[in-house]
């Protein structure tokens, strides 16, 4: 529990309190300031527990505060939470479920809850590191040894964190901790459904353009007023969207919608239902110069796009037959996800190379935008593998590495001026 700390003075000192700080001040800062929220997020946990029926709210959460400061002061250990609060109902210890335990645990890690960092751009930043860095380093320090924390940690003490090598390598970890996450351009918290809608209605009119372009020559044509049309094609882009339409069943929805018969479904037109689709999804170049150090965009942003990667497949049903495949191929009994599988720590390291590889290529426009999100897709899935899902998930993927803001590139420059500055020290997890 106590690491906890070592997260809380690495970034809360940097903005929140004063610099002469020292760790029982701001120890005290954060958990007097969260006491509240912290009591609110206990009881939430445990209104549904039968220890809930024994709790007076106002008497308990006074009691609450008294552990707060045992816990602070060291007289209680965070883990033995769950215990000093059936002694103090005088309950006996069954009442210590494993739900309860984790509500405990919720209780003292909200204590020590952090914000946003309140700077305004990366030359706030640079100034604040400059200034605080080995203060907040030391801080953390004395909080670690004060708290026994130091020996929850293999092979790693005082002295061993004092050497200047592992300091320059803690100082980019603070850095880069504090803006991984932050630079995607509409919020830090985008998720796959933020950007499949994002590039579904960029890309609208142009899909519609090319769709009418492919159907011109075909019988249907004549039976298309594009007014009305282009809205059912933004219609049914929504649809497509929200899964009420799969892909593959446009050809259909667009005959239902025209009162025709089937017989205007021929090739040729599913064809064009399927230019429509994956133009929904077209993904451009980025706006990077090509000495940007990919390196340090991928650290920043190769974690959070495999997990909205992910979401995306999972969300549109395009892994299972992944699933399937491997399971049948390896003989595997257990429930299987390629999901854990390509978790694994190599297999990320794969697809982390992979990403690095392409996302040069298309830099230096030896491969296109959509030649990279079909190298992504069939780094998963077979390249023989139609579900198109499976490719704009890809899109996705890409979309969420590559998306510039007028942040980023101050960012990668001033990471890469923390490197050149410490010896171009690799960036390591």
């Amino acid at each position: 529990m106590y690491l906890l700390f070592q997260i809380i003075l690495t970034s809360g000192l940097l903005y929140s309190t004063s610099a002469d700080g020292e760790f029982y001040d701001i120890i005290e800062n954060l958990s007097v300031k969260n006491v509240q929220e912290a009591q609110n997020e206990f009881f939430n946990c445990v209104v549904k527990l039968d220890i809930y029926n024994y709790i007076d709210r106002d008497t308990f959460n006074v009691y609450l505060s008294t552990l707060r400061d045992h816990i602070v002061s060291r007289e209680i250990h965070p883990n033995d939470t769950s215990t000093k609060i059936i002694e103090f109902l005088e309950l006996d210890e069954s009442y210590i479920s494993e739900e309860f335990i984790s509500c405990c645990d919720i209780f003292h890690s909200s204590l020590f809850d952090v914000e946003k960092p309140k700077f305004e751009d990366t030359d706030d930043l640079n100034v604040m590191m400059y200034l605080r860095f080995e203060k907040a380093f030391d801080v953390m320090c004395n909080c670690l040894e004060n708290y026994s924390a130091f020996q929850e940690v293999d092979e790693c003490d005082r002295k061993e964190m004092s050497t200047q090598n592992y300091k320059n390598q803690f100082r980019i970890f603070t850095i880069k901790s504090l803006f991984k996450g932050l630079i995607y351009s509409t919020s830090a918290e985008a998720e796959f459904h933020d950007i499949i809608k994002y590039l579904s209605s960029k890309n609208l009119q142009e899909a519609q353009n090319k769709f009418y372009n492919c159907v011109v020559k075909l019988d249907i044509n004549k039976y298309i007023e594009s007014d009305t049309f282009n809205v059912y094609l933004s219609t049914l882009k929504d649809h497509i969207v929200s899964r009420e339409i799969h892909p593959n069943d446009m050809s259909t929805k667009i005959i239902e919608f025209l009162e025709l018969d089937e017989s205007y479904i021929s090739e040729e037109f599913k064809s064009c239902c399927n230019i429509f689709h994956s133009n929904l999804f077209d993904v451009e170049k980025p706006k990077f110069e090509e000495s940007v150090n990919l390196n340090i965009l991928l650290y920043l942003r190769f974690e959070k796009a495999f997990d909205v990667m992910y979401d995306c497949l999972e969300n549109y049903n395009s892994i299972k037959d992944v699933d399937e495949n491997y399971r049948i191929r390896y003989g595997i009994t257990e429930p299987f996800t390629c999901r854990r599988n390509m978790s694994t720590y190599e297999s990320k390291k794969r697809y982390y190379k992979s990403t690095m590889e392409n996302l040069y290529d298309v830099i230096i426009e030896a491969k296109t935008p959509n030649e990279i999100v079909n190298d992504l897709k069939n780094s998963i899935h077979s390249r023989y593998y139609e579900e198109p899902f499976a490719k704009y998930c890809a899109a996705v993927y890409y979309t969420y590495m590559v998306t510039y803001n007028s942040t980023l590139n101050e960012i990668l420059n001033l990471v890469g001026d923390f490197m050149k500055n410490t010896n171009n020290i690799t960036l390591e997890d």
